[in-house]
């Protein structure tokens, strides 16, 4: 509406809507359901000069619908199969008419969208960070599983490998999905983000770890345990947020807080919470309410130990310098995707959400503003740039930082660091309960208490080798990980949910002893449809 307002008074200098239609519908970024666009992939990173760049993976809801595309003639909207975690482009494609009706009755809709989202890492003579690139796009239900996860990454980074494009490692949410996927790769090329913007208020957490309310809580013993816990989650934004943090700062804070945790989770474990004669189950569920959650501790885990990789390799010159920007190692580019696309709506549209189609056809926009993004980055001449808005928000958020504090990489002892974190982490937890119960239980210094960790770590969990791609479809150990993992989450939900039961039946015998002279006998009818009058006449 907008656009039609602006070329009726300025009819000769813009197109109509009708040709610039045609003119994105004749582009070369039209993104088909299920296609990898690493071709694209590669002319969009030679454009700007970038070899190393980093992936993410994240899915959102979408409205269940089924549409007909006339270029690939195929229909979009049933879930996607999956092949050995792959996506296959084009299935639903039929001349059929009772194919398609099979599939109406026996294939599911998509109810989620998962796209795939590639971030640049600029070199040091780009003074921006470029778009993330979307890789490729299309709906699932929530059938797949983590070895799918993991399959589809080592497939994105085999073909890009083949483009001379070297993928770093990958990001996502705190899915419980993604992350056993994670834990699989063995320490790979992997790292999740715990990012706070995708389950809070990124901006309350920071109000809240100011340095006038730590020192508030520090002061005094009975919230001193609160100010640990809101020292953390500072390091935490501090380590893999904020952009000014040097690299020696980074890797301090991250294994301090991985210790921080160590001590912490130790010490419920040897810390009596119950009787001696509760059961295993009510005794796990007791002390799980004093810690954080499964999947919060294993982010910080696996972000300290990738952090700890990327800079190993940093140091023995197999990735360049530019890899330490970890603040752009994150999932956020796939639900900024997710933002652009619904805010593609029309005027008049009340829906916000899309469908799968919707989606597709609203990406290749995105992607062709994104590319004249990328042409005016790499323009010369300071007289033919354009400008585009930017939200105040991130005025600030696409500069990059001179390397200068990535310059003593070199010189940077990684032990001495790590034992620093140790040490910081004693100094933290002195003036609780924990240091004198893990020194009782022999679990106090480094080793022992590292060793205590992993010994229980990996007594809970079956890991397996999948370091190669060789898939034996018969065998279904592989999923013994998902399996036990989603038993002890139901058991935790099943215990919960046996103690609501138990207070609301608690609550109905107390209302029926109270209420036996009114008893109500009720019937549930269904009705389908209804009819419309245009006057009600009175009973009387």
């Amino acid at each position: 509406m907008t656009y039609q307002f602006v070329r009726m008074n300025l009819s000769p200098a813009l197109p109509s809507v009708q040709t610039l239609n045609k003119l994105i519908s004749n582009s070369d970024l039209k993104i088909n359901e299920a296609h990898f666009l690493f071709n694209k992939l590669h002319e969009y990173l030679n454009g700007i000069d970038v070899k190393y760049a980093f992936g993410s993976e994240d899915c959102t809801g979408v409205t269940r619908k089924i549409n007909y595309d006339q270029q690939t003639n195929s229909f979009v909207g049933f879930a996607t199969p999956l092949v050995n975690g792959i996506p296959v482009s084009k299935y639903y494609q039929t001349n059929s008419f009772d194919q398609l009706e099979s599939w109406f009755s026996s294939s599911d809709k998509s109810s989620l969208l998962n796209i795939h989202m590639i971030q640049p890492l600029p070199s040091s003579n780009n003074s921006t960070v470029p778009s993330a690139f979307l890789l490729s796009g299309y709906g699932v239900v929530n059938t797949y599983t983590s070895m799918d996860i993991l399959r589809r990454w080592l497939f994105i980074f085999d073909n890009c490998l083949q483009k001379n494009i070297r993928i770093i490692g990958f990001s996502t949410d705190g899915d419980a999905k993604y992350l056993r996927a994670m834990r699989l790769a063995n320490h790979g090329l992997t790292r999740s983000d715990l990012n706070p913007k995708d389950r809070q208020n990124f901006n309350s957490c920071v109000k809240i770890v100011t340095d006038d309310i730590l020192s508030i809580l520090v002061a005094s013993a009975d919230t001193y345990g609160t100010f640990i816990y809101l020292h953390l989650l500072k390091k935490i934004i501090s380590t893999y947020i904020e952009k000014t943090t040097k690299i020696n700062d980074r890797l301090q804070s991250a294994w301090c807080i991985v210790f921080i945790c160590r001590m912490w989770w130790t010490w419920i474990q040897h810390k009596q919470f119950t009787s001696t004669t509760a059961s295993a189950t009510t005794k796990r569920n007791s002390k799980a309410k004093f810690f954080i959650t499964k999947t919060a501790y294993l982010s910080v885990e696996l972000n300290a130990h990738n952090l700890l990789y990327i800079i190993l390799l940093v140091k023995q010159k197999q990735l360049p310098k530019e890899a330490l920007n970890v603040y752009l190692f994150n999932s956020q580019s796939c639900e900024s995707m997710f933002r652009n696309a619904r805010s593609l709506s029309g005027t008049y549209s009340t829906i916000i959400n899309f469908t799968v189609a919707d989606f597709l056809n609203r990406s290749q926009k995105i992607s062709i503003l994104n590319r004249i993004k990328c042409d005016n980055l790499c323009q010369q001449d300071d007289n033919e740039h354009l400008s585009f808005p930017i939200h105040h928000k991130h005025k600030r958020d696409n500069h990059l930082l001179s390397l200068q504090n990535l310059d003593d990489i070199d010189q940077l002892d990684v032990e001495k660091i790590i034992s620093d974190a140790y040490n910081e982490a004693l100094e933290l937890a002195e003036r609780l309960e924990i240091s004198r119960s893990l020194q009782e239980n022999d679990v106090f210094d480094f080793d022992s208490l590292n060793k205590y960790v992993f010994r229980q770590l990996s007594s809970s969990s079956k890991m397996f080798d999948y370091s190669t791609q060789i898939i034996n479809d018969d065998d279904d150990d592989e999923f013994d990980l998902e399996e036990e993992e989603e038993e002890e989450e139901e058991g935790l939900e099943e215990n919960d949910n046996n103690e609501a039961v138990n207070e609301l039946n608690d609550d109905v015998i107390v209302d029926q002893e109270d209420e036996n002279d009114s008893n109500m006998t009720t019937i549930k009818a269904n009705f389908n449809g209804m009819k419309i009058f245009d006057e009600i006449e009175i009973c009387r």
